[in-house]
């Protein structure tokens, strides 16, 4: 069960950091205001940086697991 936990947090962040990794297409950018594009890219941004912190997590979970 334990490894079950850590493999669906492991595949939340990938998909966070899959998701992060976007970039908003050039008809979006036309077609939003300036404000709303760098909201966007604000949370696109934090969502890429913390799949990043839960993988480094889970590297750590493991480091210890192992030894």
């Amino acid at each position: 069960m334990f490894y079950f936990i850590l493999l669906v947090i492991f595949l939340i962040g990938i998909g966070l950091i899959i998701s992060g990794s976007q970039s908003l297409t050039k008809e979006v950018r036309t077609n939003m205001a300036p404000e709303d594009i760098e909201v966007i890219t604000t949370e696109l941004a934090s969502r890429k940086q913390f799949g990043q912190l839960i993988l480094v997590s889970l590297g750590i979970v493991f480091i210890f697991l192992i030894t």
